[in-house]
């Protein structure tokens, strides 16, 4: 997925202050009031996973280059392999951004993106997800907005899938996280979706009668189709991930204003310096 018009369209404001500074946010086009995004609020989510992984990459990355590494000081050696796990998420964002494009341009009269040999595998499967369910696309890329948890979310289709209507999210990670299934849950109790109409005109849809949550897991050599069940489990989870995000955000509100009005030493120095 890219960025959403209605997350370019938010303000962002001061970092020290704002908590949609910590992620995607979006501007509720009817109110003009910014919300985080979905995905934002799930990173209050315990990812212990996540941790592996990041290990996993990082000595994964230090075998392929070991040679390299062995010319190097052990203060070199670890600033060069300190972040080559975030090197490999970017990468693997951008792996997910062009599939979801191109199964957009499939969907629409849009351009297809070009694809890189690991996309075109995916795309491969994509097709063969096809050849094993009928896919009728309604609706690509909408945004929702949830008034009870106080978050905006881009759906990645309205699909009926072998005649069902689906509520889908496409996900190309190596595995079915728990993360996955609340975040299709926050945009299955959303109040409604927003239309552009005209040029920077948007008008408040309700949303369709879905009748199932589906991921559809699309990977170089594989793709399938889940389903979500416990919607209503996974949508209290994500309630209380935002109660987190709001605590998280309202304690660090206070620290701030704490050394504001209690500055360093340091602080007094420079400011005296000043004069």
């Amino acid at each position: 997925m890219g960025q959403p018009k209605l997350s370019r369209l938010s303000l962002w404001g001061d970092s020290s202050s704002n908590p949609l500074s910590e992620g995607r946010a979006y501007k509720h086009p009817i109110t003009l009031q910014n919300y985080p995004s979905v995905t934002t609020v799930l990173k209050k989510a315990n990812k212990d996973g996540l941790i592996q992984w990041a290990a996993d990459e990082s000595m994964r990355w230090a075998v392929e280059n070991w040679m390299i590494l062995g010319n190097k000081s052990d203060d070199q050696a670890f600033r060069a392999g300190r972040w080559q796990w975030k090197k490999t998420r970017d990468n693997r964002a951008e792996v997910g951004t062009g599939v979801h494009e191109w199964i957009e341009a499939d969907h629409t009269t849009w351009d297809y993106p070009e694809l890189d040999e690991e996309q075109e595998a995916i795309i491969s499967q994509w097709e063969d997800f096809k050849t094993r369910y009928e896919v009728e696309p309604i609706l690509s890329e909408f945004t929702v907005f949830n008034s009870e948890a106080r978050v905006m979310g881009t759906a990645d289709g309205y699909w009926m899938i072998d005649g069902v209507p689906s509520l889908v999210d496409i996900k190309t990670s190596k595995n079915h996280w728990p993360e996955h299934d609340a975040q299709l849950a926050a945009l299955w109790y959303a109040d409604c979706w927003f239309e552009e109409v005209e040029e920077m005109k948007w008008e408040e849809r309700q949303l369709p009668e879905f009748e199932q949550a589906a991921i559809v897991h699309l990977r170089s050599d594989k793709s399938d189709l889940i389903i979500v069940e416990n919607l209503d489990i996974h949508y209290r989870k994500f309630l209380a991930y935002r109660e987190i995000w709001d605590a998280d955000h309202e304690l660090k509100e206070i620290q701030r204003k704490k050394e504001k009005s209690n500055p360093s030493p340091r602080e007094i120095d420079i400011a005296n310096s000043s004069w």
